[in-house]
């Protein structure tokens, strides 16, 4: 039975290229990734790129947990950042206790499990719909017709008020921004994405409230004072960029796994109750989020590195949850493993704020796929593809499987 592993064995200098000068958004880096990944926290578990300006780099577990729970010495303010996205602070990411608490009480009473659950029937009548478009032909590009739409759909319908189009157009925005800073047309992206919010914002100041996020930064108060402006235009940013790649990007990597192996397709298909576990074990195994990145505040020791104040910190995630000293056979992907602490989502006050959206999205989304699209394999003669970003996650995922039937008729 294929169990999922990969045999690996970089080159040194391979391996020591790879952190020296790790990029996120060189073009080489989805593949060189795929093949070193299991390596740095063992071999390389705290290293210095030489990219962007310069920023210290964790690979293994410990250090990136301890980092995450110490926000006194490692603040989460910018300048931060190693790549710039927005050129404004995101909050409730981009901000320290005790502003981040404010935040997080404006956010979280929305996006608790029990209010969540009660848009479960409407998520997935969404996600039938999507499905729908796609399950006569046999064959489908799993991330440009599922993966990426449906996040992108469902923040912007269900958490923010507003149409699918608007949803579809901040999605290229996005995505614009996060692959590509470097282009000489992302700048005016930049601007169009903030005219639209500060345009959203406007209209909705006048209108009847709808209990939804943008009501709950208009009303709300951080510090004692109501949230400015530019600090709601960030949070939006922040959601959007968050709820956006993780959620699509966790889809996209459960599936091609999945399509690598038919043994795990036919046991989720047969007990979807293990698919919240198996989710968990998706998290880790291709951690959605590749890292989050901190200032350090004052001279300190990561794993025996001096890392000076004012410098840049960087914990790969995606290495950490692949660190042999936390979990047995960090290579395999095992939907048994007994104990499974990823940090996929973060650790502290910075955990991701909208994991709950995330993990029943992913649930319904998975749900739905394997009971609907039978067998699915990577479409023979074609290629997964990837592209770099600060995320870890598919441009591309052709699959085949036997054509099925939709649940709503066709729109005459």
């Amino acid at each position: 039975m294929d169990t999922g592993r990969v045999d690996k064995g970089p080159a040194a200098e391979d391996l020591a290229f790879y952190a020296e000068h790790f990029d996120y958004l060189d073009p080489r880096e989805p593949a060189l990734r795929e093949s070193l990944l299991d390596e740095l926290p063992a071999r390389c578990p705290v290293t210095r790129s030489d990219a962007w300006g310069g920023f210290w780099v964790v690979n293994n577990y410990a250090d990136a947990a301890a980092i995450c729970l110490d926000p006194e010495t490692f603040s989460s303010v910018p300048p931060k950042r190693i790549t710039p996205l927005t050129g404004r602070p995101m909050p409730p990411i981009d901000v320290d206790p005790p502003a981040l608490q404010d935040y997080r009480r404006i956010l979280n009473p929305l996006l608790t499990p029990r209010r969540l659950m009660a848009l479960a029937p409407e998520i997935r009548a969404f996600v039938t719909e999507l499905i729908d478009d796609f399950v006569e032909d046999g064959h489908c590009d799993l991330s440009g017709q599922f993966a990426k739409p449906f996040p992108a759909r469902f923040l912007y319908r269900f958490l923010f008020g507003t149409d699918d189009a608007d949803a579809g157009t901040v999605q290229k925005w996005t995505e614009q921004i996060l692959c590509h800073p470097r282009d000489e047309t992302t700048p005016a992206i930049k601007e169009r994405w903030h005219a639209w919010i500060c345009d959203l914002l406007e209209r909705r100041r006048g209108a009847p409230r709808q209990e939804d996020l943008i009501d709950a930064l208009l009303h709300g108060t951080v510090e004692g004072e109501p949230v400015g402006d530019e600090e709601i235009v960030g949070c939006i940013e922040n959601l959007t960029f968050g709820g956006f790649s993780t959620t699509g990007d966790t889809i996209d990597n459960a599936m091609f796994r999945m399509a690598q192996r038919p043994d795990l397709q036919r046991r989720l298909r047969a007990d979807p109750g293990l698919i919240p576990t198996a989710i968990d074990e998706f998290l880790r195994f291709d951690s959605p989020v590749g890292g989050v990145a901190r200032l350090c505040t004052r001279d300190t020791v990561i794993g025996g590195r001096q890392v000076r104040a004012g410098e840049r910190v960087f914990m790969f995630l995606g290495a950490a949850n692949r660190d042999e000293a936390e979990f047995d056979r960090p290579d395999v992907l095992d939907i048994d493993r007994e104990r499974n602490r990823h940090i996929a989502f973060g650790l502290g006050h910075h955990r991701c704020v909208g994991s709950n959206v995330g993990r029943l999205n992913v649930t319904i989304a998975l749900e739905e796929l394997l009971s609907r699209l039978g067998e699915f394999r990577v479409t023979p003669g074609d290629e997964v593809r990837r592209v770099p970003s600060p995320a870890w996650g598919i441009d591309y995922l052709p699959l085949t499987f036997e054509p099925g039937a939709r649940r709503a008729p066709r729109a005459s």
